[in-house]
């Protein structure tokens, strides 16, 4: 739903800020700012109306006209990020392979896992080699919060991942966990509807025999 919502803002509104990787992306971004224009000229005509077609021209023509100013009035740097093919898995491997600094790297663990899965291995080699180093030099950036969302599976080392986990980290751990719990229990059907549900699931069932049974007080 997401997704869709953020679509929708860059096929009506034209956000530049939305052609981010972890959008739609440059290229996308540009090709729905085309699209407009040649949907918007096609469609016209069909309303038969001299006007209108006038208009939706001079509309597509001007958007065009702005974007080529805008783009040759910004920094040269940035113009390419209005053409990027980049998918957001690579956007954030190459992030990550290509960044010497460790806060930089460590925005790696802030993405869905299934976007980097490809260097998994490599995350993991580099936390085992960083991670000892931060335990000494206690980095401001390293707070309790980027402790918590550090994966167990990329520390083999039980004593150093219980180093990392401490007290105020396993209190975010535990809130996260009942948070997490909170909203399934939150999603799951309430008693009195689940005893609506099974009363109407035996009136189904009954209704489905064969025959009515026979009262056992008739003879």
């Amino acid at each position: 739903m997401v997704r869709l919502l953020i679509k929708l803002c860059v096929d009506w509104t034209g956000c530049a800020q939305f052609r981010h990787q972890q959008e739609v992306g440059g290229l996308y971004w540009s090709f729905t700012l085309l699209l407009t224009c040649m949907i918007g000229i096609v469609a016209a005509p069909s309303h038969g109306d001299r006007t209108l077609n006038i208009i939706m021209g001079i509309c597509c023509a001007v958007l065009l006209v702005t974007y080529a100013l805008f783009l040759a009035s910004i920094e040269r740097k940035y113009v390419a990020t209005f053409f990027d093919t980049r998918t957001t898995s690579e956007y954030n491997i190459e992030n990550f392979l290509n960044t010497a600094s460790d806060e930089r790297k460590f925005d790696i663990l802030t993405v869905n896992e299934n976007l980097w899965c490809d260097i998994r291995n490599d995350v993991k080699a580099w936390l085992a080699t960083r991670l000892p180093v931060w335990l000494e030099e206690e980095p401001p950036w390293l707070t309790d919060y980027h402790r918590s969302i550090i994966p167990e599976w990329a520390v083999d080392d039980k004593a150093l991942l219980s180093r990392i986990r401490n007290k105020n980290v396993e209190v975010i751990l535990e809130n996260r966990r009942r948070s997490t719990a909170a909203k399934v229990i939150e999603a799951l059907p309430k008693p009195k509807n689940i005893e609506v549900i099974l009363e109407n699931r035996r009136r189904s069932s009954a209704a489905r025999l064969p025959g009515a049974l026979p009262n056992p007080q008739t003879k």
